[in-house]
């Protein structure tokens, strides 16, 4: 994918790579994607949690046995930069995280998709 459809979307190939707006990381959790509206709204999928910060609120769920809802507006139709995912939680909260809008949307809306699609297997 061209970068330049990448505007707040980020996918971390790398292990050690760092992530300017995340630091408190847990023991043998990578980073897999984020999305990134601005510093005080962003949502990022780790190997172990599912992390979104909105309107300057950390909301933190464990990915694990989560269940897919809904992938919000991802084609952009409604909303032309960004929308917004939820799964329900193994508590059977439901939990929103960003998707930026567009053909990046895929990054997230597959990250949440084969992390959860793992876990079943």
């Amino acid at each position: 994918m061209d970068d330049a459809q990448l505007r707040r979307t980020e996918f971390y190939e790398l292990a050690d790579q760092q992530i300017d707006f995340f630091k408190d990381f847990q023991e043998e959790e990578i980073a897999i994607c984020s999305t990134k509206i601005d510093a005080e709204n962003w949502s990022l999928l780790t190997t172990q949690r599912l992390l979104t910060k909105s309107k300057n609120n950390l909301r933190v769920t464990e990915i694990e046995f989560a269940s897919h809802v809904s992938y919000g507006d991802f084609k952009g139709y409604l909303y032309p930069n960004f929308t917004t995912g939820t799964i329900v939680t193994a508590e059977g909260d439901t939990f929103e995280y960003f998707i930026e809008t567009g053909k990046a949307s895929m990054v997230m809306v597959q990250g949440v998709k084969t992390r959860i699609q793992i876990q079943n297997k």
